[in-house]
């Protein structure tokens, strides 16, 4: 039994590469675009009915984070959910704006 040791997929290698034609599938500049989509669904366990808005009930506000390029980036707290909506929205301009 070895510890410790990781085996590779063989993806970095060029021969390999040739042989997986979906590896890079979708990917622009180190992001996926189909996670980037407008009309991509929302999880069924979301009760704000918006993407990456979240009411945090320990502080009593509302959460507005995006993730990109596998980073999450908080966008802030609010009061309101129409404020974290707002800045949720931004942030998709901002990081999404070239990728949409």
């Amino acid at each position: 039994m070895t510890t410790g040791v990781t085996v590779s997929c063989g993806c970095k290698n060029e021969e390999n590469r040739a042989s997986l034609p979906n590896l890079d599938y979708g990917l622009v500049d180190g992001t996926m675009l189909c996670g980037n989509k407008k009309d991509r669904k929302l999880n069924k366990n979301n009760t704000s009915g918006i993407r990456g808005v979240h009411f945090d009930k320990d502080r009593g506000v509302w959460v507005a984070q995006i993730m990109f390029q596998r980073k999450a980036h908080n966008l802030g707290r609010y009061k309101t959910k129409s404020k974290a909506v707002k800045a949720r929205l931004a942030g998709e301009e901002k990081y999404f704006g070239k990728y949409r």
